[in-house]
């Protein structure tokens, strides 16, 4: 049995805190909803939204990746990337409003950043991209291997820490990225198994070619057995693209050890990074928190996108596990993978509120309760403003079983 509940908050964007004030809507979430904290985007990714409770308009367009603060550019590498700025929000100064607001509440300010999926910065820099074995740019993905794309990472901790002083900073896609992650207009005719997006994912970028042959990896067998996987995926007749699944991603790394030794690099360069985000955020006294499988389910594949779950207590104070399943059961499933794997280290459980995770009432309370049973420290519920009044009303109801299945 838990000995205090967790924490309880939305996930919340920036934007749908200006059209009341802050500290109003902060106190509608903790007095109308049962909340206590708030996960609040300090850096997001562009997006088209549906928002049902919209006073100005129903469908916002969010058309690139962009901070919600003005940078201190000092923090940041010299020749670039710097943030792109949502100037409406940066100049409102939600992130500081809403950080002050908390700490009069009693409740806990979070800042949420995704760091490296950034159409926008992609653009800008195409050579930060990360790159397949055919020279493909993912706009979307700067590549957590080059210098500039670190320190930009670094950079961006560092700055919203020294802003607005949060409680955790929660970091999404401080990873590698999937190759094809539902992004606009996404077109594949080919059944997108787990191993031809690894494959497809694997980056072979200059700064990742020369990370790997720095560590002794043969990186042209591995790019041949990448090329060789590929053209048999490619083609239904001979592979079978819709009857591969994740066991045959598992024994890749086994039959095929050129792609294992790469794979490992991968890992390390990811949790070099994270080490060095957490510094960063403990130099501004924040806990730093992951996300550590942006895009691929379940968490125990985190390691195709360079997480190591059994290493992550070295360079985090937590992680947050998404429990995007409509099932208790499933959200069980995911919550004994990450505990088998990561051990003790302490865990945020995220909860997708929409129609399709979502289905029912009983479902949601029951996956909250399923979290606090396992330890969560917090619960956090996708999101504020995409939601209606009577999914709102749902997460009461879950709050309220949280609290109750934490007495002792």
């Amino acid at each position: 049995m838990p000995t205090s509940a967790p924490v309880r908050g939305f996930f919340t964007y920036p934007w749908d805190l200006t059209d009341a004030p802050v500290e109003a809507t902060l106190t509608t979430m903790r007095d109308s909803y049962a909340c206590n904290a708030v996960a609040l985007a300090g850096s997001y990714h562009s997006a088209t939204l549906l928002t049902p409770r919209g006073l100005r308009s129903y469908v916002v367009e969010r058309p690139d990746a962009a901070a919600m603060f003005h940078p201190d550019l000092a923090a940041y590498p010299p020749e670039g990337p710097w943030p792109v700025v949502d100037t409406a929000t940066a100049d409102a100064d939600i992130l500081r409003r809403a950080a002050d607001a908390c700490a009069r509440l009693g409740m806990q300010f979070n800042v949420w950043l995704v760091v490296l999926h950034s159409s926008a910065l992609g653009r800008a820099h195409p050579d930060l991209t990360c790159h397949n074995i055919m020279e493909d740019a993912y706009s979307f993905s700067l590549c957590p291997s080059q210098a500039r794309v670190r320190a930009y990472a670094v950079g961006l901790v560092r700055d919203v820490c020294h802003q607005v002083q949060p409680h955790t900073v929660l970091l999404e896609s401080a990873t590698f990225m999937p190759a094809l992650h539902g992004g606009h207009h996404d077109i594949s005719l080919l059944a997108m198994n787990p191993v031809l997006q690894w494959l497809l994912t694997l980056c072979f970028c200059p700064a990742c070619v020369a990370r790997a042959e720095a560590a002794g990896v043969d990186v042209v067998g591995a790019a041949d057995d990448t090329r060789a996987m590929l053209r048999g995926l490619m083609n239904d007749g001979t592979a079978g693209v819709a009857g591969v699944g994740a066991e045959v991603l598992g024994s890749t790394l086994v039959e095929r050890p050129r792609l294992a030794a790469y794979s490992q690099v991968r890992i390390a360069t990811v949790m070099s990074l994270l080490a060095e985000m957490r510094v960063a955020a403990a130099e501004g006294g924040a806990r730093l928190e992951v996300i550590p499988n942006t895009g691929v389910r379940p968490i125990a594949r985190s390691w195709a996108l360079g997480v190591h779950l059994a290493d992550l207590r070295a360079v985090a104070d937590g992680a947050m596990v998404l429990g995007y399943y409509a099932e208790p059961r499933e959200v069980i499933t995911e919550l004994n993978q990450y505990q088998l794997l990561a051990g003790d280290l302490p865990f945020s459980l995220a909860l997708n509120v929409g129609h399709a995770l979502s289905p029912t009432r009983a479902g949601l309370v029951a996956r909250a309760v399923v979290g606090t049973q396992a330890g969560a420290r917090g619960v956090f519920y996708y999101n504020w403003g995409l939601l209606s009044e009577e999914r709102l009303s749902w997460v009461r109801a879950a709050n309220e079983a949280v609290v109750a299945a934490s007495q002792p």
